[in-house]
């Protein structure tokens, strides 16, 4: 079943999260607010550069009878991992989980996380000879990534049983998907040369600086270095929250990414646009409908800001306590917060649950 972790507890790895919206959201609409020319160029470069997978699978996959073109409501799949490069066979972990549902209208994004440690109902999935269970959604992908008779595991694969098991818990199919490895998001923070972060409460690093400093980041908004973006969205155990609170500060950062992404920094300079590009194109894997690119994507996504997403927490509590903690259980406001997701309803939801609503 995958490590044992405490209540609250990540992955003893670095969370993933969100280092694959930084390439498949916010890098994917370097097209809007009127960049150059060389812009749309450089993403037509990078329509080969990515990697593309059957993420979804059949069951996972919204229907949208061979149309080319892209229009809302849209439901974003987003899957971070964490390999290790001296184990490059370990099967594969969703630690992190993200959903963007973006507006009929195309301007509004509302994105939410699944808890990695949210005890679910996984089903049979043949392809990887899994019988079928019950336990940690971050342990899905593993079941999932098993290759009968081969010691290489599938992320395809693995990613085809995660959304299988979002299915049967929110009740929705995607419209394409992403998944992300460490290296693209510390990457990208670096091309982008860090980004603006505002820190909402004291939090101090349980990692030690290279001089063997304690490193506490106290409230307020400031530029920070990739080194330090990375370290402080890893940061749990010293929070009263734990993961909870550092999904919220993982949410914060991507809406942070996305306006330094889409600042005229950025898409205004043709090298660093380009760095940029090719910091997130070799850690990436997408999975999007026949026909259709990455940049009909970033066109198409043009009016989608950094302060046009709402970002919600779903809150949960543990199940069982020390050694007999078996993982995390939705709070039964989630299931109205996926029933608004289903109906389009996410305004009205976000108007009478604003203590549900992460800020940025």
């Amino acid at each position: 079943m995958g490590s044992e972790v405490r209540r609250g507890a990540g992955s003893a790895r670095s969370p993933l999260w969100a280092r694959l919206f930084v390439v498949f959201g916010a890098v994917l609409m370097f097209a809007s607010g009127g960049a150059l020319v060389t812009g749309q160029l450089l993403l037509n470069r990078y329509n080969g550069a990515v990697q593309t997978g059957n993420l979804l699978g059949d069951a996972g996959r919204k229907a949208n009878d061979g149309r080319v073109a892209i229009t809302g409501p849209l439901n974003i799949l987003m899957i971070g991992v964490d390999p290790r490069p001296d184990n490059p066979d370990e099967p594969p972990h969703s630690d992190s989980i993200m959903i963007m549902h973006v507006a009929k209208e195309m301007n509004r994004g509302y994105l939410f996380s699944i808890p990695r440690d949210t005890v679910v109902d996984i089903p049979r999935f043949a392809p990887a000879g899994y019988e079928g269970g019950r336990g940690k959604i971050t342990d899905a992908m593993a079941f999932g990534s098993h290759v009968p008779n081969s010691p290489h595991p599938s992320r395809e694969q693995g990613a085809q049983l995660v959304t299988l098991v979002l299915k049967q818990l929110i009740g929705i199919t995607f419209d394409a998907a992403a998944i992300i490895d460490f290296s693209g998001f510390q990457n990208v923070v670096h091309a982008l040369g860090g980004v603006y972060m505002c820190v909402d409460v004291r939090t101090e690093s349980i990692h030690k600086t290279k001089d063997n400093k304690t490193h506490v980041y106290e409230p307020g908004c400031r530029h920070m270095e990739a080194w330090e973006v990375l370290d402080y969205v890893r940061q749990r155990k010293t929070l009263p929250g734990g993961d909870y609170d550092r999904q919220r500060h993982q949410q914060q950062f991507i809406k942070a990414m996305m306006k330094q992404a889409t600042s005229s920094d950025v898409i205004t300079n043709p090298a660093k646009l380009d760095a940029v590009i090719k910091a997130g194109a070799g850690s990436l894997t997408v999975d999007l409908p026949p026909g259709q690119k990455v940049s009909d994507w970033a066109f198409s996504l043009r009016n989608l800001k950094g302060d046009s997403v709402l970002m919600f927490k779903i809150p949960g509590s543990g199940i069982g306590v020390g050694d007999g903690y078996e993982g995390e259980k939705l709070d039964p406001v989630a299931e109205d917060l996926f029933r608004a997701v289903r109906e389009e309803r996410l305004d009205e939801f976000a108007a009478t649950h604003q203590d549900l609503v992460n800020q940025g």
